[in-house]
């Protein structure tokens, strides 16, 4: 039984999340040989979609799916074992992936005072979001609340990997007196 690909490396994945990855096995012989075993050790690895015993004719595939999902951070390994009747009767497929800390946002400032602005006139100030976890964070909408208030310079969507900023501009530009609130 020949694997492919050799081993399955699932990279960075948020705790609390999971990734699956294909792997297919192939019989490479001339004879049938007979799957009677497949299982997935290390933590956070799982398997499915092997339906055993499963005997495969000489050039035939099968394919099944090998799920990582991490329930702490850190580096993380396993294999497949595949028990057959094969020439190599005990088949064990690497896996390693790494368990990371979901995508936050957070937002310096985490509020913004435009104090007092004249009606007419308008005031504009920075914000930042920064990722502050270890995995990237997608921001596909932007909403603001405040007839007066409107953002400027996000393009949307954009991803934000581990420790990477975007800074934008939100204007108040008020059209009537009193206090104004908005988020």
């Amino acid at each position: 039984i020949a694997p492919n690909p050799a081993s399955l490396s699932f990279g960075n994945v948020a705790t609390g999340s999971s990734k699956t990855l294909t792997e297919t096995l192939t019989n490479s012989g001339g004879t049938s040989v007979t799957i009677s075993a497949a299982s997935a050790s290390g933590t956070g690895f799982s398997l499915s979609g092997l339906s055993l015993p499963l005997t495969l004719n000489a050039g035939q595939s099968t394919t099944f799916s090998v799920q990582f999902a991490p329930a702490a951070t850190g580096a993380a390994s396993g294999s497949v074992t595949i028990t057959s009747n094969g020439s190599n009767p005990t088949l064990d497929i690497p896996l390693s992936g790494t368990g990371v800390t979901p995508g936050t946002l957070s937002a310096n400032p985490a509020s913004l005072s435009f104090g007092n602005v004249q009606i007419g006139s308008n005031s504009t100030l920075s914000e930042t979001l920064t990722n502050n976890g270890g995995s990237n964070v997608t921001i596909s909408a932007a909403n603001i609340t405040g007839a007066t208030f409107s953002v400027t310079g996000l393009t949307l969507p954009v991803t934000l990997t581990p420790a990477q900023a975007v800074t934008f501009s939100v204007k108040f530009a008020p059209t009537a007196g009193g206090a104004v609130s908005g988020n």
